[in-house]
């Protein structure tokens, strides 16, 4: 373990912390933990229980027997009859140690009562190595190392219980059947040794291949087209033709697309699908399967991001003068910044600054493919905060001086620089420096962490140059005795130096030394090497040396590895050197990889020992050397990958444009060359794709190139145990141990759309903007390797990145990029907000560019629609004049303000002499209010009236009406909001697809969305998903890491019930499984009613339930309506008749019924301030469950007409209250007996007497109407329906946007926030040497002082409900001239530092919170108490806006809301 220099109090904290707490047990009732134990030490057992309790140890006379009649080796139970031997009792007197002492060797049971466990005393080791088909067993004396010509048993069901003798090296190599988790058993004398083995799956795919799509990144609502490419992970052929499914899934691991296709020929597939408008940002990945592999048959994977990104117009490049320096020099920075049509950003506003942290490099000698050169770092400080200008050239270089570490530790110097022209759009780019002690500087590694006094210490060393070129070099290397002694009554740190060793590194740079601790106590390995200027460089690593009789259990020396080469060539022999711990003990060395190539046992009395083998074809890319060896009572073991890389495996790749530049709208050619490693041209299958450069600077593409996947460095197959690492479990009965604390939000949010399309049939102005502009999966390059590619360029003025990557048949694979210059020569531009509020003002700078070498005079207008002009010539029809220098620009300023919500649009126009350019945006405008729904009911026969609010904005109000003649007409449109429901936990999973196989069986595929064409994919995701979900104790909760709970158990396994009985294919082991976990928990009487109730009605509809147990619960008095709908039908589905009859009685006695209409329903028991979410706390789903109780139990109950109608009247649109409310109310509905089709009736819908649509209505079917917007006026409305049966009603949303004179808070609804501003403002803090932003409020006098472009505002929103609350979603609008950032790369006053954050506060990263265009989202799946989270704005248009209120509701219970009031921002110019 390599650290550079640390303080040293941390060796008495977390090292220490870490020894003792290694293996901590939590408590039983009776609790005995044993092990392992050498012969001649005492046999202490750790022991827990009451005091006096009895423990017994008793030898096992047939230790074989016991272990083969066990099913579990771990827990071995002696079979009947096998005799013992007590050997010794002791009764404990405290929790702690009992103490058999000596005992000679044996496996021996600890015993108190029924409570059992194995110990084991033992000279006799043994190491298994495994591959698929094989094991090679090595069997060697613990202490001594020498190895035993053990017998060895292989126990198990597939391996026969066989056994066979290792030979005098200890060696017997097992083929043949094995069990997955094969367990060994090996006797040497009276010694015995036990261990498993088992070999790494994962490590040898069958299948390998990854993902990639056209870009690395998209907004929500974009398109994504993606390629796999798959081929046999043994020989790399393609894997063509073979059906494979393809799925996507989002940060909360949501499936978002999923499609099984075949691979072609070249073993490719390829397809697109939309993201939803609502797409969730963050990172989305590809998980490939097919029914031909088991999934950890197939290594597979691809990702891509979701952002809402707004493309920069230029780059900013921040290039060092070299990338690593020594502390105490200067190095020179060069910032620059270029547009991506051309040309330099002169003369732009810069903002510089510099971060420094400590730095951890990441080992001279890293294995991964690409190298990991990055290192870490952990903490950073703003130490340098500036402003300037760049030159006329776009540049601006700085000095940047390199402190001096006081600790003497590597830094690091991040320095990121913020560019900003006329568009007042910053972009930034970001470089780093490392600075070293000195211009020479070592790494060390000792080998092990805890050792003995006496023990060698061995350390390797490796020093390097600022370039990471290895170097010989003198290092002392002292080992150094740490410790806190009391003087004076005060606690003083010493350091005591035992041991000193200089060693030269050889010219690579490598070196050894090795040292000795006299005594125990903590020791740092101190090594240092100084450069020629005699500036020091020192790196640290602790150990720890043990006192006599001390017992860790565990041992962490490790044998090391040296091979004599980095890499090889088949035929090649490569010789590693093996540092040997235990010197003249034997040792066990392999070559592995896929499978176990070769063994030998060597043996020599030195510490360094040799070995060669001769390097073969099939080790490409690359094998393992190991090595293994027991002595001091422990097994030592270390690996070594062998690189073997493939010879003429690239591809070269050229991609040249037919010209270099273009203008928007002309046609140019690609010209693809693709040429193996002697340069012929090749026939290959090539993907290319041509993306707007702006979007890598957004996002790179990190994707891995194909050489890297399929030449990438191999896991190890070969899989090392050792009897030393066996464990044994205790038997008998144990307490339960305390469910894991949930690690996931209980739910994801949605997200509003992205911006208008600004698409147009108009050539001009320029409006046809892309990010992805071509993406040609699978271009076949001819013979000579060639492909041409015709391209017609879209608007934007930018350069387009071309990435073509080919591979052939054989396995050869390359991949290039070529960029192509799309400009004009005078460029107009146009800087907006992403949106404004009705009321904004803004200012829109138009933007002229010239690429000319002469300077250019005109004339520029601004065209706005569905904007009024407040000021500035360019909106006046002639335009106003402007005056730009060769390669300059100027800047049209134009006053707009928002005068109605909507899409507007602007037309910026430049006209020059030398050249003219236009083009056009979209702009959308939101109201200014709260967004409101609210529900309009009503039937046949009855007048229903609504009131549009007077304050609700033109042209936002929407009404739509379903007309249901029945609640099974209410059937379909219910479906649309489940199928497109975006959330993903447990219970939206289920009821997502239930409802919608149920309508199938019950009324036919046409009353689904598109027909039902999506439900076998629908079904099988939410299957998938389900039994992900599913936890190990069989249960269910909201999500895959949180507790499972009876409610949600009951609710999942119920559904699959139902899914199976309609033909879905549910797996029967998770039903199983769930099942088994309601019969375990039904009968806790600490368990909620409600889902007791519904656990005896899963478990009698599955055959399983307790009559008894049932029969007598039901019997309760004190149970709620939504028990007894649900106890009712389980007494139904389980024979007893009368009982059921009987329950249902109470149940229709306690309804409820309407004033008028004849409506029945039921209501809850919940209170009105209890917001905790459950199936029977709301009268929806009590009513429902208790309408499918009389359906099944009364079919003819005269009360099912009122108690439908009262669920239809209580509608929200074509849903009820949530995803659960719609369910229930649907698998209600399903229950009706069909009364079949009654006389089509010609229904007339009038508005204030206007009839707006006559539509034929049935019985079954269901009727949308949408209500013209110009009906919509303010005020009150009637609707009615003529000539309509009386069984018809209707019920619909009512959408609008309430705009009030003043947007004040509403807190009388359960719910109350609170935002906060403030400026932020960098101070130099001179006792931490960096800067800190300290926070000025922004209200004075109960207005928002103006803030200035470049500003930033720290914002503070405070939530708190009335009572505690699950799932809570909370949306803050940002003012639209104003960009959030996340505030914790800051080091802000009075806010915790990133490292300090704590799982409960909002601060939190984990809590879930999106930065997007218009708003920041956050959400919880708790929330008690008055909360509080944060996030940064920053200024950057000129106007005045209005941040409206942040919005915050329950999921489940949408009425329990809050809004906190609007405010409104100026924002100045600089």
């Amino acid at each position: 373990m390599t650290r550079f220099r640390l303080h040293p109090r941390w060796l008495t904290g977390a090292l220490l912390g870490g020894l003792l707490l290694a293996d901590v047990a939590p408590a039983q009732d009776i609790s005995i933990y044993g092990g392992r134990f050498t012969a001649g030490e005492p046999l202490k057992v750790e022991a827990y229980g009451p005091a006096g309790t009895l423990f017994t140890l008793d030898r096992v006379l047939d230790p074989q027997g016991l272990f083969a009649a066990s099913k579990d080796p771990h827990a071995p139970v002696l079979p009947a009859g096998a005799g013992t031997v007590r050997v010794a009792s002791a009764r404990l007197t405290r929790s702690g140690a009992l103490n058999f002492g000596r005992v000679p060797v044996g496996v021996y049971l600890v015993r108190a009562g029924a409570v059992s466990r194995v110990v084991i005393v033992t000279n006799l080791g043994m190491v298994v190595k495994r591959d698929a088909d094989s094991a090679l067993v090595y069997a060697a004396d613990r202490q001594t190392g020498q190895t035993r010509p053990a017998k060895i048993w292989a126990l198990g069901q597939a391996s026969g219980q066989g056994t066979a003798t290792a030979d005098a090296s200890g060696l017997l190599r097992w083929k043949g059947t094995l069990d997955d988790e094969q367990v060994f058993l090996a006797r040497s004398g009276n010694d015995w040794a036990i261990t498993g083995s088992a070999w790494n799956r994962y490590a040898a795919p069958k299948v390998r291949g990854y993902v990639y799509t056209d870009r690395p990144v998209y907004r929500p609502g974009h398109h994504v087209e993606f390629k796999g490419v798959l081929r046999a992970a043994s020989d790399l052929t393609p894997l063509a033709n073979t059906a494979m499914s393809v799925k996507v899934l989002n940060d909360n691991d949501e499936e978002i697309f999923r499609r099984t296709m075949t691979t072609d020929a070249a073993g490719t597939l390829h397809a697109g699908f939309d993201l939803s408008a609502g797409a969730g940002v963050g990172g989305y990945r590809f998980v490939v399967t097919s029914g031909q592999y088991d999934p950890e048959e197939l290594s597979v994977a691809g990702s891509f991001q979701v952002e809402a990104y707004q493309k920069p117009e230029y780059q900013v490049t921040v290039t060092p003068q070299r990338p690593a320096a020594v502390q105490g020099d200067k190095i020179s920075v060069r910032i620059g910044a270029a547009y991506l049509f051309g040309g330099r950003v002169s003369g732009a506003r810069v903002n510089y600054s510099v971060t420094r942290a400590p730095y951890y490099p990441p080992g001279f000698d890293t294995e991964s493919l690409p190298p990991d050169d990055q290192g870490s770092e952990y903490g950073s400080d703003l130490v340098v905060q500036e402003e300037a200008r760049l030159d006329r050239n776009g540049e601006l270089v700085l000095d940047l001086p390199l402190e001096r570490d006081a600790d003497g530790r590597p830094v690091s110097y991040r320095i990121e620089a913020e560019v900003e022209d006329e568009s007042r759009r910053a972009v930034s780019g970001r470089a780093r420096v490392i600075a070293y002690p000195a211009a020479l500087n070592v790494q060390a590694e000792t080998d092990g962490y805890v050792y003995a006094p006496g023990d060698r210490v061995a350390v390797s060393l490796d020093t390097r140059d600022l370039g990471q070129v290895g170097r010989a070099a003198p290092v002392t290397v002292d080992l150094v005795r740490q410790d806190y002694s009391q003087v004076r009554g005060k606690w003083v740190f010493r350091e005591e130096r035992v041991a000193r060793q200089q060693v030269t590194t050889g010219q690579t740079g490598v070196g050894r030394a090795s040292l000795r601790a006299p005594r125990s106590g903590g020791y740092v390995v101190r090594s240092t090497v100084k450069d020629s200027r005699g500036r020091a460089s020192t790196t640290e690593n602790w150990v720890w040396i043990t006192r006599p009789g001390d017992d860790w259990g565990w041992n962490y020396r490790e044998i090391s590895l040296t091979l004599n080469r980095k890499s090889y060539q088949p035929g090649d022999t490569a010789t590693v050197l093996v540092g040997n711990p235990t010197p003249g003990a034997p040792v066990l060395v392999t070559i592995e990889g896929q499978k176990l190539r070769q063994w030998a046992v060597l043996r020599g009395k030195g510490a360094t020992l040799s070995y060669s083998f001769r390097v073969t074809d099939d080790m490409t890319p690359n094998a393992f050397v190991t090595a293994a060896s027991l002595g001091d009572g422990s097994f030592h073991a270390a690996e070594k990958r062998v690189r073997v890389p493939r010879v003429g495996a690239d591809l070269t790749v050229k991609v040249t444009p037919d010209r270099p530049r273009y203008a928007p709208g002309q046609t140019g050619k690609l010209n693809v060359q693709v040429t193996d490693a002697q340069g012929r041209g090749v026939d290959s299958d090539v993907a290319l794709g041509v993306v707007d450069q702006a979007i890598y600077l957004v996002r790179p593409d990190t994707s891995p190139a194909m050489l890297q996947v399929y030449d990438a460095p191999r896991d190890n197959a070969v899989g090392t145990q050792s009897s030393v690492d066996f464990y044994f479990e205790q038997t008998g009965p144990q307490a339960a141990r305390p469910a894991a604390p949930m690690t996931e939000a209980a739910f994801a949010q949605s997200k509003e759309g992205d911006r208008a399309d600004a698409s147009s049939p108009e050539v001009t102005p320029r409006q046809d903007f892309r990010d992805t502009l071509l993406w040609v999966p699978n271009l076949v390059t001819d013979a000579q390797g060639r492909a041409t590619v015709d391209v017609t360029y879209p608007d934007n003025l930018t350069t387009w990145v071309t990435t073509a990557r080919a591979q052939t048949t054989a396995p050869r694979f390359g991949q290039a990029t070529a960029t192509t210059l799309v400009t004009k020569d005078v460029i107009a531009r146009l800087s907006l907000p992403t949106f404004l509020v009705r009321g904004d003002q803004v200012t829109v700078s138009g933007v002229v560019n010239n690429t000319l070498g002469t300077a250019q005079t005109g004339r520029a207008t601004l065209a706005v629609s569905g904007l009024s002009a407040v000021s500035g010539n360019a909106l006046t029809t002639t335009g106003t004049a402007f005056r730009t220098e060769a390669g300059g620009r100027a800047r049209v300023d134009s006053v707009i303000r928002a005068t109605q919500p909507g899409t507007a649009s602007l037309t910026f126009t430049a006209r020059t002499p030398g050249g003219s350019d236009a083009l056009k945006l979209p702009l959308p405008v939101k109201a200014r209010g709260y967004a409101e729904t609210r529900s309009v009911t009503g039937s046949a026969g009855t007048a229903t009236t609504f009131t549009v609010p007077r304050d609700a904005a033109a042209g936002t109000v929407r009404l739509n009406l379903n007309l249901t003649p029945s609640l099974l007409s209410a059937v379909a449109p219910a479906l649309d909001y489940l199928v497109g429901y975006p959330y993903g936990c447990t219970e939206q999973t289920m009821s997502r697809f239930l409802p919608a196989l149920l309508a199938r069986q019950a009324l036919g595929a046409e009353v689904l969305p598109d027909g039902g064409q999506n439900l076998r994919a629908i079904t099988e995701r939410g299957l998938a998903r389900l039994a992900d979900f599913q936890h190990d104790d069989g249960g269910w909760n909201f999500w895959q890491n949180d507790d499972s709970t009876l409610e949600m158990t009951a609710y999942v396994t119920g559904g699959l019930l139902r899914a199976k009985q309609v033909g879905a294919p549910v797996d029967n082991a998770v039903l199983d499984r769930g099942l088994k976990y309601l019969s375990a928990h039904v009968a806790d009487p600490d368990e909620r009613q409600a889902d007791r109730a519904t656990a005896y009605r899963v478990l009698a509809d599955a055959g399983r339930v307790n009559v008894a147990q049932l029969s007598t619960f039901a019997r309760r008095r004190e149970l709620t309506p939504y028990s007894l709908a649900q106890l009712s039908m389980a007494l139904n589905r389980a024979g007893q008749r009368q009982a059921a009859q009987d329950t249902l009685t109470r149940l229709k006695a306690t309804r409820q019924g309407t004033t008028r209409g004849g409506l029945v329903y039921w209501g809850s028991s919940r209170q009105a301030d209890d917001w905790w979410s459950y199936w029977d706390d709301n009268r929806i789903q009590v009513t429902a469950v208790a309408l499918e109780a009389l359906a099944t139990l009364e079919p003819q109950s005269p009360l099912i007409p009122g108690v439908s109608q009262w669920l239809l009247q209580n509608r929200q649109g074509p849903r009820w209250v949530s995803t659960q409310d719609t369910t229930s109310v649907i698998v209600a509905a399903l229950s009706l007996p069909r009364t079949g089709s009654s006389t089509p009736a010609s229904v007339g819908v009038t508005v204030d007497g206007k009839t707006i649509r006559t539509v034929q209505t049935g019985a079954q079917a269901a009727t949308t109407v949408d209500v013209p917007t110009s009906l919509l006026t303010a005020g009150s409305h009637t609707i009615r329906l003529k000539g309509a049966p009386g069984s018809l009603t209707y019920s619909g949303q009512l959408t609008y946007s309430l705009e009030p004179a003043t947007l004040n808070a509403i807190t009388n609804r359960g719910l109350t926030l609170g935002r906060t501003y403030e400026r932020l403002t960098p101070q130099w803090d001179a006792k931490e040497k960096r800067y800190t932003y300290a926070r000025t409020p922004l209200l004075r006098g109960g207005q928002l002082q103006p803030v200035t472009v470049g500003d930033l505002i720290l914002v503070t929103l405070t939530v708190k409900p009335d009572q505690t609350a699950r799932y809570v979603l909370v949306s803050d609008p940002i003012p639209a001239g104003m960009k959030a950032l996340d505030e914790r790369s800051l080091t802000i006053a009075g806010l915790k530092e990133r490292d300090e954050y704590g799982w409960d506060t909002w601060d939190y990263w984990y809590a879930g919170r999106d930065l997007l265009d218009d708003r920041v989202d956050l959400y919880a799946d708790y929330l008690s108490g008055r909360q509080t989270m944060t996030y940064v704005l920053r200024a950057q248009t000129p106007g005045t806006f209005t941040a409206l209120p942040a919005h915050a509701f329950l999921m489940y219970d949408p009425g329990v809301e809050g809004y906190g009031p609007a405010a409104t921002f100026t924002v100045r110019d600089r």
